[in-house]
Order: C-alpha cells, then structure tokens, then sequence
C-alpha cells in the first residue's frame, strides 16, 4: 500500500467510511431462478446508482441483477447497524447478521412483466416467501423499473413509508372516480389524521353503490398506510368491539403496535340503529363503538394465554353507512338522539335511532353523491357482493366458464342506473337473470363447458348461449 492509499485508509476509519456488505454464492440455479445463500461479510464502497459493491479492486453486482457466482445484499443495512451499535464490537454483530440471514434462501427470478425481483424463502418452510426489502432496492426501482409497480408498493409496504403524495393520489382519484369533492375531502381528512396529535375520525354518507370502500383502498395502497375493513353486522350477528380488534391484530402478523396505528374502516353504522326486537344488543354495540371512536384503552384476551391493552387513540376511524336524506336532517352536532318510548306497557327502553352523542366522535360527516352510470359500471366490474364475480367464481368451479362481455356489464350497469337500483336490487337482478340458466345446468352439470350471458338476458332469461362440451 502506498502512502496516498495509506492516507485514504486512515482518514476512511477516522471518518467511519467504511461501508460493509454481505457477499452471496451462488447455490443452485433452475430455469428461470437462481438461489443464493450468504457466505460472509465484507468491508468497501456502496455505488447506491448502479448497485454495485467495490471491495479490494473487485466489484460485485446486486442480487437484484442476478450475478452467476457472488453478489452483495444489505450494504446500508448492515453498515448502519454496526455504525448505530458502538458498543457492541463489529464481529460479533456481523456473526450474529449472518447467521439470521442463513435460514433463508435468496432467489432471483422475473414476474409475468419481466421485472427483476429478489424472493426470500425459509430453508425450513419453502411455502414461506417474502420480497427482499431494502432502502437501495425500492430506490433503484423508481429510477429503473417505474413500471414494475406492484413489486414497489410491495416495497413501500414492507419498509412502513408512509408517502401521502397530496398531488400524485389526488390526481388518479379524480382520474377513477366520480365523486371528486368527496375524494378531496376523505383525502385531507387522512392527511389531518397523520399531521395532527389526535385522531381525526370521519363519517361517510351513502349510498353502497358509491366508490366509499374503493377511494379509502385506493389511498392507504398509495400511501402505503394499513387499513381494515369490517362490518358492523356480518351474516346476521353483530360484530364485538372484543373479535374485531383480535381479527386486527392477527391481521397484522400479531404486530399489536401497528395494528394500534392503522385505519379502521367500519362499515353498515346505520344498521346499528336501535330496533323494537332487540335494543339492548343494538345499544351495547354502539356503546361499544362509541369507546374506540373516543380513543380508549380496550382490554383484551387475546387468547387463552395472553392479555393485551389495546389503545385505540392512535387509528383513525372511518365510518360507513347509508342514511336517508331525513335521517340525515337528524344528524346536528351531538349525533343521532335516541328517543325514550313513552307508552306504558313498553318493555323497551329507546325508539329505533342511535346513541346521543356517538356522531360527536366524528369530525367530519362527507356526503356522497347519489350513484351515477361510473359507479355501477365500477360496482359491477369490482366488487365480488355485486353478483357478477361470485357467480363467475361459482361456475369455474363446475369448470364452466361464464362471458360477459364490458357491452352486457355496460348495458346492465345502464339499466341498473335508469331504475336508481339499490345493491339488493342489483343483486335481485342478477341472480334473476342467472336462474334459467343456471336450473338448465344444474340439470346436466357435466354437458356444458360455458355459459354465455347476452344483453337480451338482461330483461329476458330465457334467451342466453349455452355452449356444450365437444365430445
């Protein structure tokens, strides 16, 4: 070593330059995929533009480019691991960093786009597989693969970033979606949630129909924010405060900090309102309700070993429901009230309506406009309760394939918007429409290979195409 490259040296370990990476060796390589595993720990320099690691005059690529015998992984990772651990001497953190990394296999292969991607599989459990996440991976994405955009949402997802781009999500909501305004306004009340000490809880209006579900999954998917959505009410039986914050924390690979910071979107709060038959069971519900909407600690069995506190004053909780246009005169400052039954003989305490006071949680109420032609067409095309996606599903089970063409699902969505249908009589229709046919299959299951749906079954269910098999 020279005298300039002496000096290098030194002022390198006087600045703490030194950077670190794992090498891989190649393991096996099959068509399509090439595995890797670590095999140990060197100190050089991270190029972040061309991921490539430089050390004593040779250059390793990335496993993301898919070299045939070694490639690097975790530069920045490990480098600020060691850096933030002082105190704890570099080589047993770099012992300890390769021996985690050993369970697991490291697989270069290309997705159905032909962009690169790097799985991480257990050694023991070849069912469990992962993406290989790292700050430099997603980065390297944006600048040479923006196409390959389920790989960076994946990503994003796995690195928490939160990345509430106000402009760039604004812009594709008033691209897919027609309730501009409403958009707008449950965009802004995300970000207020974010940027704000407290929970900012909002109320949204409307029709089933409406894109509601759709705008929120939408945002949280940009933003990479966790959200989950439940109903109130599920096959009949509502749903507990108790079983709804257990499904979340599952949901959230038992991660009871990020389940305590996600978005909750709770649907059908209309179908909570007070009845004659069953008013205690509604009320405990909003009572219930009321508790996570203030931000309380809720007390859990998580199961039969494990008791949790579960803070609720850290998600944000997104309403859902469909009042009517007189109900929602009701809706003043302190909510719905609830009106005591006045005749003597009642056994039951309170009129159909909800808690005074539960709406005071929320701090905003958004109306949605009434359904146009572009939601029913969305309806129809996306969400599996509309009809359309459950009897595919069904039928391709029977292996039978079911065609509807955009002109039918158009013309349908059309009817469904002159008739201002409701989701129950969209799903009437639908099913109605289906009927003839599907008796006709019921009879012959194994005669039919598929079931052709024409814009005359829309009004006539007698005319469709059934297509039998060749042989």
């Amino acid at each position: 070593m020279n005298l300039k490259d002496s000096i290098h040296y030194i002022l390198n370990k006087i600045n703490n330059n030194e950077e670190l990476a794992v090498i891989f060796k190649l393991y096996k390589e099959e068509q399509g995929s090439i595995a890797y595993i670590p095999i140990g720990i060197i100190s050089g320099k991270l190029d972040t533009d061309n991921l490539t690691f430089t050390s004593n005059n040779k250059t390793f690529n990335h496993l993301i480019k898919g070299p045939k015998d070694y490639g690097f992984a975790f530069s920045k990772t490990l480098t600020d691991t060691v850096r933030n651990n002082k105190f704890i001497p570099k080589i047993i953190q770099e012992r300890q960093m390769l021996k985690s990394l050993s369970s697991f296999y490291y697989i270069y292969a290309k997705d159905q786009h032909k962009n690169p991607v790097v799985g991480v599989q257990s050694i023991d459990d070849a069912s469990n597989i992962d993406i290989l996440y790292e700050e430099e991976l997603l980065n390297y994405y944006l600048r040479k693969f923006p196409s390959a955009k389920e790989i960076i949402e994946l990503l994003k997802r796995a690195s928490g970033q939160l990345n509430l781009d106000i402009k760039e999500i604004s812009k594709s909501l008033e691209e897919n979606y027609s309730n501009k305004e409403q958009s707008k306004q449950i965009l802004t009340a995300i970000w207020k949630h974010y940027h704000s000490d407290s929970s900012y809880n909002i109320f949204i209006n409307g029709s089933e129909i409406t894109p509601k579900r759709e705008i929120i999954k939408s945002i949280c998917d940009k933003a990479n924010i966790p959200y989950y959505y439940f109903s109130t009410v599920e096959k009949y039986e509502i749903t507990d405060i108790d079983t709804m914050l257990k499904k979340l924390i599952k949901q959230s690979d038992n991660n009871l900090e990020l389940a305590e910071n996600t978005i909750l979107v709770i649907d059908n709060i209309d179908k909570l309102a007070l009845t004659d038959l069953s008013s205690d069971s509604f009320a405990n519900a909003q009572l219930n309700l009321a508790k996570i909407l203030r931000g309380e600690t809720i007390k859990l069995r998580y199961n039969k070993h494990k008791k949790v506190q579960f803070d609720t004053s850290k998600m944000m909780i997104i309403g859902m429901g469909n009042y009517e246009d007189e109900e929602l005169k009701d809706i003043k400052i302190n909510g719905f009230t609830s009106k005591k039954d006045t005749r003597k003989d009642s056994k039951e305490k309170y009129k159909p309506g909800m808690l005074e006071g539960l709406f005071d949680n929320f701090k905003m109420i958004i109306q949605m406009d009434n359904p146009n032609l572009q939601d029913y067409q969305n309806y129809l095309t996306n969400r599996e309760n509309a009809g359309i996606i459950n009897n595919i599903n069904f039928f391709n089970n029977l292996n039978i394939k079911l065609t509807i063409s955009d002109d039918v699902i158009n013309k349908l969505a059309n009817y469904a918007y002159e008739n201002k249908m409701s989701l129950s009589d969209l799903r009437e229709t639908i099913e109605n429409m289906l009927s003839i046919p599907s008796f006709e299959i019921a009879k012959n299951p194994n005669m039919y290979d598929e079931l052709v749906v024409t814009s005359d079954t829309i009004l006539d269910n007698k005319k469709y195409i059934l297509k039998r098999k060749k042989n």
